[in-house]
């Protein structure tokens, strides 16, 4: 019973997470580069991956509510997505998508989160090449 209360998950602390850097120092030069080309306003500028991520986390709401209201009916009944605005919405989801269950295991090993930049550049015609940088998370 001890176990299943310090499961539930009320901040991102209780997520039991552990952030791993795989950028090298080419790689982390560049996500910051285009985290500041973003500009002040995105609030990217000067925070790593994992800051991101956490307050992507941390957030309330659905960050684009057009697309979660054409999938209107779509959800299983178990996701309660009448709770979206709650606070600790998106990290019960992500510790659901990553472990199976809503809570928490204390005992258990942490959700491991890495991240990894790919540098992808294609040709749009013989004259304009298009260039961005993709971050990958990968769960291990």
């Amino acid at each position: 019973m001890r176990t299943a209360e310090l499961s539930l998950i009320t901040e991102h602390d209780d997520l039991h997470v552990l952030y791993v850097n795989q950028l090298g120092a080419t790689e982390l030069q560049a996500f910051q580069n285009a985290c500041a080309d973003s500009g002040q306003s995105s609030g990217f500028v000067g925070k790593l991956f994992s800051d991101i991520f956490r307050e992507f986390l941390e957030e309330a709401g659905a960050p684009c509510p057009e697309m979660l209201n054409s999938l209107h009916g779509r959800f299983d009944l178990a996701i309660r997505v009448k709770d979206i605005n709650d606070p600790t919405f998106r990290m019960k989801m992500f510790c659901w998508a990553t472990t199976g269950a809503p809570r928490v295991m204390r005992e258990g090993e942490p959700i491991r989160v890495s991240s990894t930049l790919i540098f992808v550049s294609a040709w749009l015609n013989k004259n304009q090449r298009f260039t961005w940088w993709k971050m990958m998370m990968n769960l291990i």
